[in-house]
């Protein structure tokens, strides 16, 4: 973790644990809204962070997937949609620590 060079308000900061961080710094730690990218600019995530985790509103995406909802301490918890994009599998409702718990599930053939 980044400690004491005075990140606070708007920055961007590259390398470390992921390929970019564009958004909101205090402490020194990422928190309020950003973007961080990884994998050569092919998955992101864009939303609230709170003391250096990924919690409040967000959109995550990959090559393979796209999850738009709420997170908790760097996972999927809460209301949200989640679309596989290789099976078009799309669920939507609650999630809890990356989990599906309840709501409704469609596929690409509309069943």
């Amino acid at each position: 973790m980044i400690k004491n060079i005075g990140l606070e308000g708007a920055n961007r900061l590259g390398g470390f644990n992921y390929s970019s961080y564009d958004g909101d710094w205090k402490n020194d730690v990422r928190h309020g809204h950003g973007k961080e990218t990884w994998d050569n600019g092919k998955s992101s995530y864009e939303g609230s962070f709170a003391n250096n985790e990924k919690t409040g509103q967000g959109e995550f995406k990959t090559q393979e997937a796209e999850y738009h909802g709420a997170f908790k301490a760097n996972v999927f918890d809460g209301e949200g949609t989640y679309h596989d994009k290789e099976n078009g599998k799309r669920l939507i409702g609650t999630f809890k620590n990356n989990q599906f718990i309840k709501g409704t599930m469609e596929m690409s053939d509309g069943s």
